[in-house]
């Protein structure tokens, strides 16, 4: 099996730590930054901050129709085959 790769984690946080880091000028001396909005369907959409690295990135979002609640987070993975995604799953302790 091939290494499991972080592709990009997410939070969801209050609007005063969105904008303080949307315009922060230490972020955005970190890493490649944007704001967009945009829609995963026809019925929600959402808007986020994103700070992209090399090879990850992190969403920041703000409790809105997609993301309701604050102080969630998700992380997501990345592997090369879909082989690779069901030993993941079977090595999970969850």
């Amino acid at each position: 099996m091939n290494e499991t790769q972080l592709n990009h984690l997410y939070l969801v946080i209050n609007e005063e730590t969105y904008e303080a880091i949307k315009t922060s000028n230490f972020i955005h001396t970190l890493a490649h930054c944007y704001e967009k909005q945009t829609g995963a369907d026809k019925e929600v959409g959402w808007k986020g901050f994103y700070i992209c690295g090399q090879k990850t990135y992190i969403e920041l979002f703000v409790p809105q129709e997609r993301f309701r609640v604050k102080e969630i987070f998700g992380i997501g993975l990345g592997v090369d085959a879909n082989r690779e995604f069901d030993l993941l799953i079977k090595r999970s302790p969850i």
